[in-house]
């Protein structure tokens, strides 16, 4: 960036009395050592400051945004916990329309003493096939099978909650290496102008005060610089919590991952389709009218057809196979059951709330991250121009400071100045991808940050 490349030209700067004579001002020399040392200056990151750990152990292994993205999706615990919970769906609607089917009963009566005159062991064994409970049976399947479709929402919700988490600690790290390199080189240019001040009041034409006054703002920014070092190993850390490994991240995403006006324009519409927040709400809908559904249900009798084939009888008394029709009929059914089915039908109402709720509330974070991208996108435009603008100064500071017109405090201050531009610059590009990546992930874009993104509407049982 044209600010960072003028932080890294911090030439020596003559005395505050403005002097040009010899004893006063830097030599050519000088100047010329200056700049070949800065352009030597080590960057964060590289081999050189990297060799030390490389020999101890491998590399961690360099990912962009969209593989991030795929590995959170594939490996996140939260993740894996929300998949195996839908795939245990799959039983519970097989359990549900076990209902339909026949199934066998048993039952042993044991009688001793009294005044019945019936003593020993009863037992029978009965085939019962329901024939009718009110659509009880029914109810239940559609409950397991609105249950499925909120687990499966549950499952993209996990997925978009993991996304952006991932999306963010992506780029604070990205964020963060970049001010930690900015730091390490304006760091770097502070100490070089410290030795040229340094040498010129050895020399007694600069005052001890300038030299504190140096050292005090290399101090301030070994602090930022040390700081900002510690919120990358604080990101790096994230980072790897999510994933479950350390990982070296490739940069900032590449222009291929951003929403285009077309798609952010249709992000709502397309959000309404399968976003898993109202997905959610809309299964829990289903699943509150298949309750009301029981309810109803249990304020009817049930009717069966069973077979009874005795296998002991007291006193051993011969009995025959025998073929029912049975109804039967819980009593406190009558008013309870309805009362309880009113209670339901109210449910249902709040479940409907909640849907348009979700709508809402959808509708908000898309339009939200929109607004944020949009800005973003015009502070980067403002920025690049501030950053330009404080180079140009550094660079017509340190041509007067030659000439003896400008003092190095001058030269300082246009450094620091251009230094925070940059560091400005880095958190207005971090808010952009942010914001893009919230659009994306909120829109279901999911492909458009990464083409192996899982889909996100998937059918489910409809039988």
């Amino acid at each position: 960036m044209p600010a960072a490349a003028a932080l890294t030209k911090s030439d020596p700067v003559p005395g505050q009395d403005g002097s040009t004579d010899d004893a006063a001002a830097p030599g050519a020399a000088d100047l010329e050592a200056l700049d070949a040392t800065l352009q030597e200056a080590p960057a964060a990151g590289s081999d050189a400051a990297q060799s030390g750990s490389a020999g101890e152990q491998a590399a961690p292994q360099s990912l962009s945004l969209g593989d991030v993205l795929l590995s959170a999706w594939t490996d996140n615990p939260q993740v894996l916990q929300a998949e195996r919970s839908l795939k245990a769906t799959g039983f519970d609607i097989s359990a549900a329309r076990a209902g339909f089917y026949p199934f066998a009963s048993v039952s042993v009566t044991e009688a001793r003493g009294g005044s019945t005159s019936q003593t020993g062991t009863s037992s029978s064994l009965s085939v019962i096939q329901p024939l009718w409970s009110g659509g009880s049976t029914v109810a239940e399947v559609d409950q397991a099978k609105a249950e499925q479709l909120r687990y499966l929402a549950e499952l993209n919700a996990s997925r978009l909650t993991v996304g952006l988490q991932a999306a963010e600690a992506y780029l604070n790290v990205v964020a963060a290496e970049e001010q930690a390199l900015q730091y390490e080189r304006y760091v770097y240019s502070l100490e070089n102008l410290l030795g040229i001040i340094q040498r010129r009041a050895a020399k007694g034409v600069a005052p001890s005060a300038d030299v504190d006054t140096a050292l005090t703002r290399l101090n301030q920014a070994r602090a930022s610089a040390r700081a900002t070092f510690s919120t990358l190993l604080s990101n790096r850390a994230q980072l790897a919590k999510l994933l479950g490994y350390p990982v070296e991240v490739s940069g900032w995403p590449d222009e291929s991952t951003l929403v285009s006006s077309e798609e952010a324009i249709g992000a709502e519409q397309n959000a309404m389709t399968a976003h898993p927040a109202i997905k959610g709400a809309q299964a829990q809908l289903e699943r509150q009218k298949a309750t009301v559904k029981l309810s109803k249900a249990r304020i009817w009798p049930e009717i069966q057809l069973q077979y009874q084939h005795p296998l002991e009888t007291f006193d051993n008394v011969q009995s025959d196979d025998r073929t029912l029709l049975v109804m039967q009929y819980q009593t406190d059914n009558g008013i309870k059951g309805f009362r309880a089915f009113q209670g339901e039908r109210q449910r249902t109402e709040a479940a409907r709330a909640a849907v348009q709720t979700a709508i809402r509330d959808v509708k908000s974070s898309i339009q939200v991250a929109r607004v944020e991208r949009l800005a973003a996108d015009q502070q980067m435009g403002v920025q690049e121009e501030a950053a330009k603008s404080a180079s140009a100064l550094v660079v017509s500071f340190m041509r007067q400071f030659e000439v003896g017109r400008k003092t190095w405090l001058e030269v300082l201050n246009a450094q620091r100045e251009a230094n925070d531009t940059v560091l400005q610059m880095s958190s207005v590009r971090r808010n952009y991808w942010m914001a893009n990546a919230k659009l994306a992930l909120q829109g279901l874009y999911w492909k458009r940050l990464s083409p192996e993104a899982p889909p996100i509407d998937v059918e489910m049982d409809k039988d």
